[in-house]
């Protein structure tokens, strides 16, 4: 069984130089310190890291303070949509766990292929269960095992 999980990035200030450059707000640095010392307890880690290149996916990532393997920034993970976001997962490399840091209505519909059935809200991390290896994911193939989000 491969994991593969999604994660909408941190709460993050409504405006910025542009939607790229909008950087996280006090609420989502809280959000990332809690999801992170959620994932350190459980003992969660990924082969590969998937984030979108805007800031304030940059600034989810290390807000968590993982300890994983490489860590790929993606400019195609910006704004994408599931087939886009199905097409980096599958090209990450990973092999047994994948982490994507993306956007909505992306990750929200990708998580909804694999059977989740509500909008993902800021800082939500969604795990899915994969039969198949990571260079075949396909969410519609997959489990919903468990969905996390931190009440900050």
């Amino acid at each position: 069984m491969t994991k593969v999980c999604v994660l909408r990035h941190a709460k993050a200030e409504k405006q910025g130089d542009t939607d790229h450059a909008r950087a996280l707000n006090e609420k989502g640095g809280l959000q990332c310190a809690a999801l992170g010392t959620w994932i350190a307890e459980v003992g969660i880690t990924f082969d590969v890291v998937v984030v979108s290149a805007a800031t304030r996916t940059q600034e989810t990532l290390e807000g968590l303070g993982l300890e994983s393997g490489a860590i790929e920034v993606s400019k195609a993970a910006y704004n994408s949509d599931a087939e886009t976001l199905t097409g980096l997962i599958q090209e990450s490399g990973a092999v047994d766990s994948v982490l994507i840091i993306a956007h909505n209505p992306g990750v929200t519909d990708l998580c909804a292929l694999a059977g989740h059935g509500a909008e993902l809200k800021t800082c939500t991390l969604v795990e899915l269960e994969c039969p198949t290896p990571i260079s075949e994911f396909n969410p519609a193939d997959c489990n919903v095992s468990r969905v996390v989000h931190p009440e900050v």
